[in-house]
This record gives C-alpha cells, structure tokens and sequence, in this order.
C-alpha cells in the first residue's frame, strides 16, 4: 500500500511517498510505520483515509488513500 507523507514527516520517512505492506486498520498502519521510522513516535501527526483524519480504530480498505501529516494551523 502506498503512503502519502506531508511536511516535516518528509524527512523523517526520506520520500514524500512510502510502501507498505497492507493492513486493515489505522492501529497497525501507525505501528507499521512507527516501526519501520522510529522518529516517528516523537512526533505529532495525524493519519488521513480517504481524505478524513482517522482515528486507532478506524479501518483500511485496499483501496484507501492514506496520508500522514504534521499538525497544522491556518486560517
């Protein structure tokens, strides 16, 4: 499954795009890619499926866009 990465989680995963195997929910999705980028745990981000942030118990269908962004502010 392809991840979309945004901000300064750019740096952290090295590509604005990374490959996973599939899983089935944002939990294991979160531990996927904590364990693969440990730097990742010291950061705040959010996960994205389908173009609404996600909670742990939300689930991943094969076909979900996902992405992985830093918190964010604005008007």
């Amino acid at each position: 499954m392809k991840v979309k990465v945004f901000g300064r989680l750019i740096e952290i995963c090295e590509s604005n795009y990374v490959e996973i195997d599939f899983v089935d929910s944002v939990e294991l999705l979160k531990n996927s890619m904590e364990t693969r980028f440990p730097l990742l745990k010291q950061h705040k981000y959010f996960i994205a499926i389908d173009k609404v942030i996600s909670g742990s118990n939300d689930l991943i269908k094969p076909d979900s866009e996902i992405a992985f962004m830093p918190p964010y502010s604005g008007g």
